[in-house]
């Protein structure tokens, strides 16, 4: 590592030139650790939200489970790689590759579901004698998560709903091919329902003789074409029959300056992440001609990192449709698509 990038790119270096820039030389005037403070603050969520790194863009990889079409990130799973995803990643997009294969990616649940609606059916599992006891296996199948209910009503004529929860290996943290049937807001199993068989036991407190039926969405699954993220869970149409590798690319949040060695990804940001730092500061102190005299170079700096990045970006070549033959399984659009 040049000896120069450790004298000013480092963190202590940052924090110098944040002192000089504030004029603030004591430790009386603001400690390190809170110079510390802005400058990470302005790492971590001003500079990715501003500009969008090429050197931060990173390839996400997960896999599949046969018949599991939800994928949720999660707190809790320190060895999936989709653990902690929102605070590790501020974007999330094109291009997305199942197998290997370009698919289509999408935020956006009406274009997906318009595409793939999970459109219920309702089927009659039998008529309450007396126990509220009922097993069998549903018509069609496999069935899709989260789109199972058996209704009924009770001796009160209220209506009953027992609604499907996935279960959740606990040890991985891994969907199974198993759902709860619960009450929903009590959460208290009354049943289970194998998703992939149509399998299914219930205890429903329905009325005598009362009809217990069942709404849910069957579904063909194959391989993925269509990925959504949504509100932290990737969904996928049709449903994987398989095991298959999902590759997504996302830019990555920036590294925590911690240690006085620490540098950030690109040493050559050091002075931009200066300039950002002190901006908070003079915010912070209510200081608008502090903030105005450094504004001038903190907007060229800014200028220069976004421009780098820009040009990383506009080297790689825009592809066409004449160059995208075998995308999306062979079309070129992704609408129209059906089980």
């Amino acid at each position: 590592m040049p000896i120069e990038d450790l004298n000013y790119a480092s963190l202590a270096g940052i924090r110098t030139r944040v002192r000089e820039l504030t004029s603030s030389p004591s430790q009386n005037q603001i400690t390190d650790d809170k110079i510390d403070y802005y400058i990470n603050i302005f790492v971590l969520y001003s500079f990715p939200e501003d500009i969008k790194l090429f050197n931060l863009k990173k390839t996400i990889r997960f896999y599949t489970s046969p018949y599991i079409d939800v994928y949720s990130t999660n707190t809790t799973n320190a060895n999936d790689p989709l653990y902690n995803f929102k605070n590790r990643y501020n974007f999330t997009g094109e291009p997305c590759f199942v197998n290997g294969v370009r698919s289509f990616f999408t935020q956006d649940r009406s274009q997906f579901f318009r595409q793939y609606p999970a459109i219920l059916k309702t089927e009659t599992v039998g008529y309450n004698s007396g126990s509220g006891y009922f097993t069998g296996t549903l018509g069609s199948h496999p069935v899709l998560q989260n789109n199972i209910v058996f209704t009924s009503v009770d001796s009160n004529g209220v209506g009953i709903a027992l609604k499907d929860i996935p279960q959740i290996d606990p040890t991985t943290g891994k969907t199974l091919i198993t759902g709860d049937l619960v009450i929903p807001n009590e959460l208290i199993s009354r049943g289970d329902i194998n998703y992939q068989t149509g399998a299914y036991t219930i205890t429903i407190n329905a009325a005598l003789n009362a009809k217990v039926e069942c709404q849910y969405a069957a579904h063909n699954p194959s391989t993925p074409l269509m990925v959504l993220f949504f509100n932290g869970e990737f969904t996928l149409r049709p449903v994987p029959d398989d095991v298959y590798t999902i590759d997504l690319e996302c830019y990555a949040r920036p590294s925590q300056l911690l240690e006085d060695s620490d540098m950030p990804e690109l040493s050559q940001h050091w002075e931009y992440i200066a300039y950002g730092a002190a901006k908070k500061i003079f915010e912070s102190r209510r200081d608008p001609e502090g903030k105005a005299g450094i504004m001038d170079a903190f907007k060229e700096l800014e200028e220069q990192v976004r421009t780098k990045s820009t040009m990383q970006l506009s080297d790689q070549r825009a592809s066409t449709i004449y160059e995208d033959k075998g995308y999306y399984g062979g079309w070129n659009v992704p609408f129209g698509w059906r089980y």
